[in-house]
């Protein structure tokens, strides 16, 4: 896979003979027009990528709700798998929905 030829310039950075007249600085983003360079661009990008403390709050809120009620799930199967007693036409049908 090869770089486009926007992006040369950061093979040229790699070499070990970098001069002036062979790093071409042109603007690859959609906010050239408006003064963004790419750097500034890339920092765009990281900030709305990175969740804010709000959305970790509501991350971690989901991955226990998740957790909860995989566990949950698992132990319905269980105790239907394993009590004979529990074995009746409804909790095979509990058991079937629980394990999807």
């Amino acid at each position: 896979m090869t770089a486009p030829e926007d992006y040369d310039f950061i093979a040229d950075l790699n070499t070990s003979n970098v001069n002036a007249s062979n790093v071409s600085l042109s603007c690859t983003n959609d906010y050239c027009d408006e003064g963004v360079s790419d750097e500034e661009y890339v920092d765009m990008i990281i900030g709305y990528i990175k969740p804010t403390p709000q959305e970790w709050v509501l991350i971690l809120v989901y991955l226990i709700v998740f957790t909860v009620g995989i566990v949950g799930n698992f132990l319905v199967c269980f105790s239907v798998w394993r009590n004979h007693s529990m074995r009746t036409v409804t909790n095979y049908f509990i058991g079937k929905y629980a394990a999807r």
